[in-house]
């Protein structure tokens, strides 16, 4: 009987103790076990990397893919690839220079369209483990040939290293932000909050993302540090309106 309950015990504290992002890194070794990684942009290429992180800021060049012509969906639209995943191919094949362990399940496509001169234009946000970053964004331009002409963002280096869990829950971070606002929780019965990987500039921070409205006239969206509990952002929802409240979880209701 103490065998036994004591495997439940170590059973139980290993998938406690396990990351979430373990299985997205092993899923991402999986996925590029057999995808080239490119070292170096081709020549002519010009690059501006963030000081605070060695994430690209632009890259932009007359054909950024030239080194990869031997990548066939890459060479145009010939196998029927669209935009979406010709800016994903070469994402990926230049992963290590983004800082991106695994392109394909990190970003995700908030908008993709057409210009009224036929050029494509993609645009990612950023997440892992299935939490957002925020703010977090990577687009990609296309010329009128098809061809990868820039590509610019504000992103963070993959949050592999980071728990993914919170040591505050959701009630608290509402706690808190009652506390900054000057009023009581009691009223805040209609906080919206999403955990989210919230960008410093610098790096990655497990947090809290609350919507709240103190009156008609006064509505906040704070940002909470899931394991202390300081506030790391604080933005009127009312100049942001609705930005702010796309990806905003369920409703908190308090007891």
């Amino acid at each position: 009987m103490i065998i036994r309950s004591l495997s439940v015990i170590l059973f139980w504290v290993v998938c406690q103790v396990t990351p979430a992002a373990e299985a997205g890194t092993a899923l991402c070794n999986a996925n590029y076990s057999g995808t080239p990684q490119m070292s170096t942009f081709p020549q002519g290429v010009e690059v501006r990397y963030d000081p605070r992180n060695g994430t690209i800021v632009w890259v932009k060049g007359k054909d950024l893919g030239t080194e990869l012509k031997y990548l066939q969906e890459i060479e145009g639209r010939a196998a029927g690839m669209d935009a979406v995943e010709v800016a994903l191919t070469y994402i990926c094949a230049y992963r290590t220079l983004f800082h991106l362990r695994c392109p394909r399940t990190e970003l995700s496509v908030k908008r993709s369209w057409k210009d009224t001169l036929g050029m494509d234009h993609v645009h990612f946000t950023q997440q892992w483990a299935g939490v957002p970053v925020e703010p977090a964004e990577l687009s990609v331009h296309f010329d009128r040939n098809g061809q990868i002409t820039a590509i610019h963002g504000h992103y963070l280096p993959t949050p592999a290293q980071i728990d993914t869990v919170p040591e505050l829950t959701p009630k608290q971070a509402v706690e808190i932000v009652a506390h900054v606002l000057g009023v009581d929780s009691g009223i805040l019965t209609g906080c919206r909050v999403e955990l989210v990987f919230f960008n410093t500039g610098t790096k990655a921070q497990l947090a809290y993302r609350v919507y709240a409205e103190k009156s008609l006239v006064d509505a906040q969206v704070i940002v909470i540090d899931a394991f202390e509990g300081t506030v790391l952002d604080r933005t009127s929802a009312l100049q942001t309106k609705g930005p702010s409240l796309q990806h905003m979880g369920d409703s908190i209701q308090l007891r």
